[in-house]
Formats: C-alpha cells, sequence, structure tokens
C-alpha cells in the first residue's frame, strides 16, 4: 500500500499581513481521499473494493500565542463547527508561568586543575595496569605455545622451575 500527502497554501501578500494582524484564523482543509483494497482467493476468485472520501477539517489558531484548537472535521463546509479557543485571560496563567530555573556552578580554576589531575592519573593508573596484564598475558601465551611445540617435537619439557620433566 501507499499513502500520498501534499499541501499547498499560497496567499498574495496583502492577505498575508491581513492574515497574520488577525486575533483568530481558523484554518480549513479540504480532504479527498481515495481507498482501495484487491482481495485475491485461491481459485482466481477477486474482489476489488474503493471509497472516496470527501471531508472538511478546520481548527482555530492565536498567532500571537501561539495557540491551537482540536481539529474537527465534517463532511460538508456547513457542517463543520470549529470550537473557539477557551478565552485568552483563562489561558493568562499558563502564559505566566515562571521560566525553569537553572542554576549554574562555578569552580575556581585550582578546583578545576586539581580534579583534572585526579581523573588523568586514574586513567593512567587504569592504562597501567591493562597494559601490565596484556604482557603477562602475552608471556604466557608465549610459553604455552612454546611448551605446545616442544611436546610435538619430543623435546623435554621444561617447567617454570627450570627443571626437566
Amino acid at each position: 500500500g501507499s499513502i500520498a500527502f501534499s499541501a499547498n497554501i499560497s496567499l498574495p501578500t496583502p492577505e498575508l499581513v491581513e492574515l497574520l494582524s488577525a486575533p483568530r484564523v481558523i484554518f480549513v482543509m479540504e480532504l479527498n481521499t481515495f481507498s482501495a483494497a484487491k482481495l485475491r482467493m485461491p481459485g482466481g476468485l477477486e474482489v476489488s473494493q474503493g471509497a472516496v472520501e470527501h471531508i472538511f477539517c478546520g481548527s482555530e489558531v492565536r498567532l500571537a500565542s501561539g495557540e491551537s484548537g482540536k481539529e474537527h472535521c465534517a463532511s460538508s463546509l456547513a457542517a463543520l463547527d470549529v470550537p473557539e479557543l477557551p478565552n485568552a485571560t483563562a489561558n493568562a496563567t499558563n502564559a505566566t508561568k515562571e521560566p525553569p530555573k537553572v542554576e549554574l556552578m562555578e569552580m575556581s580554576q585550582e578546583a578545576y586543575d586539581a580534579g583534572t589531575r585526579t581523573k588523568n592519573l586514574g586513567l593512567g593508573i587504569a592504562l597501567a595496569l591493562l597494559f601490565t596484564s596484556s604482557l603477562a598475558n602475552a608471556a604466557l601465551g608465549a610459553w604455552l605455545l612454546r611448551r605446545h611445540f616442544r611436546a610435538a617435537s619430543g623435546q623435554p619439557e621444561l617447567t617454570f622451575a627450570g627443571m626437566v620433566r
């Protein structure tokens, strides 16, 4: 299935200025939809169904405050009833909400440098431990390979104590 949608809004400049200065604007969209379905059944039986729907949807917008109402739809433009947004004074309490408080933490350059040194020292120790364990793993791997090849060639096996087994 596929869905396609396109919207074009074009207004001459004088009408656009008038629209933007209006206290309230009602936007109305005319929607034409077409849906089709095809059902194929075993035995070659095929059923097709299609439907066309023509509806109008609209909502109120107050451009100055950015408020918009809920969208309402109807089958004809005459039947479309777009309710008004609540009174602006009722929404004044929402507009006067305080913005979230932001608190900044200030730190002296010495404290910042000390924190940086502590971080770098911790990372340095972690890297040193990682490098040391990598070397130990490499040495153990080399010893195991050497032991394997000596056993395969029939030579006596050397242990860590340097004794022949």
